[in-house]
C-alpha cells in the first residue's frame, strides 16, 4: 500500500484542533497552540502543538515532530506508517492510488 503523507498531513492539519481535542481532552487552547501535560494526556503545559503548522514539542522530554502523523505516532506508540494509515482511513484518502512520500 502506498501512502501520500503530504495529503494525509494536509487533511489532518485542516482538522487538527478537533483531533487534539479528541486525542488529548485534558489540554486547552492557548492562542494558536494546544497545551497539555505530556503525550500521556494529563493536564499541564509541557506538550505544545501548533494548531496552524502541526509542529509539536514535549518540552519535558525529547519528543517532538512537525506534523499530525508524527503526533499520532507518538501518542499511540505506533510507527508513522500505521499512524498515516489510520488518518488516511479517517479522512477517506485513497492510499492505493497515491505515491509514497516521506
Amino acid at each position: 500500500m502506498k501512502l501520500d503523507f503530504a495529503a494525509i498531513n494536509a487533511a489532518a492539519l485542516s482538522s487538527l484542533e478537533s483531533l487534539v481535542t479528541e486525542w488529548l481532552p485534558a489540554g486547552r487552547r492557548e492562542g494558536h497552540e494546544w497545551k497539555v501535560g505530556s503525550l500521556s494526556g494529563e493536564p499541564g503545559r509541557s506538550l505544545s502543538i501548533n494548531l496552524t503548522s502541526g509542529v509539536w514539542k514535549d518540552f519535558a522530554g525529547d519528543a517532538g515532530g512537525g506534523d499530525p502523523v508524527s503526533l499520532l505516532s507518538a501518542l499511540k506508540s505506533i510507527n508513522r506508517i500505521e499512524a498515516a494509515t489510520e488518518l488516511a482511513k479517517r479522512f477517506r484518502i485513497e492510499s492505493e492510488q497515491a505515491d509514497q512520500k516521506w
